[in-house]
C-alpha cells in the first residue's frame, strides 16, 4: 500500500507468489465403525440374533413361480423361461433357473461353480436358508426350517397362501443333487396321472424329500439365483 494523490491509500501490484511452505504434520482421522462380517459357517450374522442376510446383495435366493404347476411345465426351458422372466418383471436382475434335474441336468450344477460356497441361500426378504448352495445336497434331504417362509415372486408366502393348496415341490433329484432317471414327469413335458416325479413335500421339513407323485399334481416350483453379476 502506498499514497497516492492527495493523500488518498491506494494498494499496489500483486507481487509475485512466495516459496511454498513444508508439508505440515499429517493428520489421522477416526476410525469407522467396526463392519459386520457373514459367518457363513452358520445361518446368522455374528452380532444379529436373527436369520436375516447381513449384506442383501451376497446372497442367491431361492424363489417360487408365481403359480403352481404341473408336471408338464413344457421342458425345462421353459420352466428356466418362468423363472426368468418372473425374476425380472419383479425388478431382480434375471439370472434365476429352475430348481429341478430333468435327463439333461443335475439340480446340483444349476448354480455357477464360483457362487457354490460362497455365499447363503436365502428367500427374497433375505432371511438365510442355507450357509451355501452345496449344503443342500449333503445328502440329508435339505432341511429347512418351518419358521422361514418361501416367498413366491410376487411376495406371496407359498407355504402359508391357499393358493397353492399341496405344499410340495417338484425337484425331479436325488438328495444329493442328482437326476433321478425316468422321475422327470417326462422331461416336465408330461401331466398324466401314471406318469411320476420325484418331489418333496415342504410340510416334512425338507427340501428335497423324496416322494415319487403322480405328474398330474400341481406343485410350488422353485427358481434358484444361479450368480451374482459383477
Amino acid at each position: 500500500m502506498f499514497q497516492g494523490p492527495k493523500g488518498e491509500s491506494v494498494l499496489g501490484p500483486p507481487g509475485q507468489p512466495g516459496v511454498p511452505g513444508s508439508p505440515g504434520i499429517p493428520g489421522y482421522g477416526r476410525p469407522g465403525p467396526v463392519g459386520m462380517l457373514y459367518d457363513y459357517s452358520k445361518n446368522t450374522c455374528p452380532t444379529v440374533h436373527s436369520h436375516h442376510c447381513c449384506f442383501p446383495s451376497l446372497k442367491l435366493n431361492l424363489v417360487a413361480l408365481n403359480q403352481p404347476h404341473s408336471g408338464d411345465m413344457m421342458g425345462l426351458d421353459v420352466a428356466d423361461r418362468m423363472c426368468y422372466e418372473q425374476a425380472k418383471a419383479m425388478g431382480l436382475a434375471p439370472n434365476y433357473r429352475a430348481f429341478i434335474s430333468s435327463n439333461r441336468q443335475d439340480l446340483v450344477h444349476v448354480v455357477y461353480p464360483g457362487f457354490r460356497e460362497t455365499l447363503p441361500v436365502t428367500n427374497l426378504r433375505g432371511d438365510v436358508m442355507f450357509r451355501n448352495w452345496r449344503s443342500i445336497f449333503s445328502g440329508d434331504g435339505g432341511p429347512i426350517n418351518a419358521r422361514i417362509p418361501i416367498y413366491s415372486f410376487d411376495g406371496r408366502d407359498v407355504l402359508a397362501d391357499p393358493f397353492w393348496p399341496q405344499k410340495s415341490i417338484w425337484h425331479g433329484s436325488t438328495s444329493r443333487g442328482l437326476r433321478v432317471v425316468d422321475k422327470h414327469c417326462e422331461t416336465w413335458r408330461a401331466g398324466h396321472l401314471s406318469v411320476m416325479g420325484q418331489s418333496s413335500s415342504l410340510t416334512s421339513g425338507q427340501l428335497l424329500g423324496q416322494q415319487t407323485r403322480s405328474c398330474s399334481n400341481e406343485y410350488i416350483v422353485l427358481c434358484i439365483e444361479t450368480h451374482k453379476n459383477p
